[in-house]
């Protein structure tokens, strides 16, 4: 190992406090082939201190002639300078590969602007068919978030970084490229693989409980305004986690005596889910009623789940005329927010806000395991009596982390989430996503206010939508065509998107839906459309880590049942 390199690597490990995972995989003789993602201007250099001297830095002849030190850098020994334009430059990497050399090819062919997968450069997948290289990936994690990242969005000069490399075995081809007889690969296997590999280092390395997730965001954008809703309360990272450390020693005595879910009957208001964090790090389960079903289901799912608590809000009952003496008829006793609220003592309240000024954190009680479950979500019942859906930890953060590896989510996005807590989409995507990723979220408690919930969005700059057909139609009848002109993101789900729904926001507002499919058993997102891979009329491709097989079934032509299987 070179003095330089051994330099860049103790520089690395004590200023950036750099972790490498899987040097192992580098040991993989020519034809070889490195891919990695691309967030930095020293990205080669995170990738080079790891690696022996025959490596070669795929790099543009084009951009070496910008400055002297672009010339330094990218013409020398350590690099393979190509000109971009020239049909004969994939050629020339064959040819090198070939011969037995080692390539380092940055696939998307540039930085990322968002911190997330761009498009994958074609000669990357021309290289792998012609030569059928050793495939190696690698992820830089954390390095978006330094100094020299063209990331929009808060930066920072050392924060903690890692590369991980991962050796990945070529598919077992069964497709062969036309007039040739080298296979092909599946379409989008490059990305596919950079993806999961993301994902996969989310995984490893980030917290493995909820809470512990949010803190983690919580002490990067302590400052940032995350939660608003109707009554225009606002709150920002260091004041969620004070709420719910506050909240957690004003319910801890009321909960003392209880092993079972804690019920949680309230509407899209900020209090919401700083409510269900501050039961976690009680190690309680929160179990989300839907309080638009009648109320003797909502008690027939209190008596299956064992609830013997729920929360509500007197404000939220008389709003939305709500019976509840059903439930005290059963014997579950009703606590209301606004008692809780006054039960907080001067000292709670002193104490909490001092050790918050020191430090963003939550307790995590004993015996926390990202395998307790998180929530417990009850389906809409249209097979009969509704079904509690136990969700754990891992599964929740799981699609979390699929659905970021997924869509180009970036800091400066805003999410309008009209859509229920107890409803799967809007729990984790409409708020656990955005709450782990750093994303400011406008509360509405309905998604039927179909002139209301575009007004809402305008006014809350909205950048991102979630709905079903049903509610999307109603709001293209209503809105104002200005209204959604910060919007760049739909999502549908829950039902199929129509033909007539998708043109009419695209011709209106020159916005795109992307639909995509889950259920409330896979917490609940299984594929999803991107701008990057959009079909219309499909759901769009899997998550990473989701795996489908479809079972033929008497009688059915085309299709059958379909079996998924995944982390989430």
């Amino acid at each position: 190992m070179s003095i330089f390199r051994w330099f860049v690597r103790v520089l690395f490990k004590i200023v950036f406090r750099l972790n490498v995972v899987g040097l192992e995989h580098l040991n993989q003789p020519g034809p070889a082939l490195l891919l990695p993602n691309h967030v930095s201007w020293l990205d080669w250099l995170y990738i080079g201190a790891f690696l022996d001297d025959d490596w070669r830095f795929v790099t543009s002849k084009t951009t070496a002639e910008r400055t002297a030190l672009h010339r330094f850098i990218m013409i020398n020994r350590r690099t393979f300078p190509i000109d971009t334009a020239s049909p004969y430059a994939v050629k020339q990497m064959a040819e090198f590969l070939k011969g037995g050399g080692r390539l380092v090819l940055f696939a998307e062919g540039r930085m990322s602007s968002t911190g997330c997968l761009m498009k994958i450069f074609e000669g990357a997948e021309f290289l792998i068919e012609r030569v059928q290289p050793n495939v190696i990936f690698a992820h830089l994690k954390g390095v978006e978030r330094q100094t020299w990242s063209t990331l929009p969005g808060k930066r920072s000069f050392a924060p903690k970084c890692h590369v991980l490399f991962k050796k990945v075995n070529l598919p077992e081809n069964s497709v062969t490229g036309e007039g040739s007889r080298k296979p092909r690969l599946p379409n989008n296997w490059i990305e596919d693989q950079l993806r999961l590999l993301q994902f996969e280092a989310d995984m490893k390395l980030d917290p493995d409980t909820l809470p512990q997730a949010i803190v983690k965001t919580a002490r990067f954008f302590s400052s940032k305004l995350i939660l608003e809703d109707l009554t225009l309360s606002r709150l920002t990272y260091r004041k969620f986690i004070l709420g719910a450390n506050i909240l957690r020693k004003a319910i801890r005595p009321l909960l003392k005596d209880e092993s079972g879910p804690v019920g949680v009957l309230l509407p899209n208001i900020n209090a919401t889910p700083v409510l269900m964090t501050s039961l976690w790090t009680l190690r309680k389960t929160p179990a989300l009623i839907n309080y638009t079903q009648s109320v003797p289901t909502q008690v027939a799912c209190a008596e299956i789940s064992g609830i013997q608590t729920i929360f509500t809000s007197r404000s939220f009952i008389e709003k939305a005329s709500l019976d509840l003496s059903p439930f005290e008829e059963k014997g579950i006793r009703l606590v209301y927010m606004e008692d809780v609220k006054q039960s907080v003592s001067l000292f709670t309240k002193l104490s909490s806000l001092l050790g918050n000024r020191f430090r963003i954190n939550l307790p995590e009680p004993a015996g926390a395991s990202t395998h307790d479950t998180a929530v417990i979500l009850f389906t809409s019942g249209s097979e009969g009596v509704p079904k509690g859906v136990e969700l754990s930890h891992y599964n929740l953060l799981s699609n979390v982390r699929q659905a970021l590896a997924a869509i180009d989510i970036e800091d400066r996005d805003r999410m309008m989430n009209a859509l229920p807590l107890f409803h799967s989409f809007g729990m984790t995507v409409g708020t656990l996503l955005p709450l782990i990723r750093g994303l400011y979220i406008f509360y509405y408690p309905s998604p039927l206010h179909y002139r209301m919930v575009p007004i809402a969005a305008y006014n809350s700059d909205a950048t991102i939508l979630l709905g079903a057909n049903t509610f999307l139609k109603g709001y293209a009848r209503k809105a104002h065509p200005y209204e959604f002109h910060r919007v760049r993101y739909i999502f549908a789900g829950a039902e199929k998107l129509q033909n007539s729904t998708f043109n009419l926001y695209a011709e209106k507002f020159g916005v795109r839906i992307l639909q995509g499919y889950g259920a409330t058993e896979l917490s609940p997102v299984v594929s999803i459309n991107t701008r990057m891979n959009h079909k219309l009329g499909s759901t769009g491709r899997m998550v990473p880590a989701m795996e489908a097989r479809i079972e033929p079934q008497p009688g059915v032509e085309s299709g059958g049942r379909l079996w998924l299987r995944g982390p989430n």
